[in-house]
């Protein structure tokens, strides 16, 4: 009997572990288009930062990858 509710227990926790990793995987790259409730906005991180990390992609790329050397 403790075995079937040990394997209950770990396909419980892979569930909600699969679940909260495919919301907060969702969250990141959307809404792409900032989304207005209320008096909050809402976007996804990564759209909302796109220029910032262009840049720090860039300077990171010619710092490493492209030295003057």
């Amino acid at each position: 009997m403790e075995i079937i509710r040990f394997i209950l227990m770990v396909l419980v926790g892979g569930f909600i572990g699969w679940i909260t990793n495919k919301v907060a995987i969702k969250l990141l790259f959307r809404p792409v288009n900032p989304v207005k409730i209320l008096f909050f906005t809402f976007q996804g991180v990564f759209p909302k930062r796109k220029d910032q990390m262009a840049v720090s992609l860039a300077d990171t790329i010619e710092r490493e990858l492209l030295s003057k050397e």
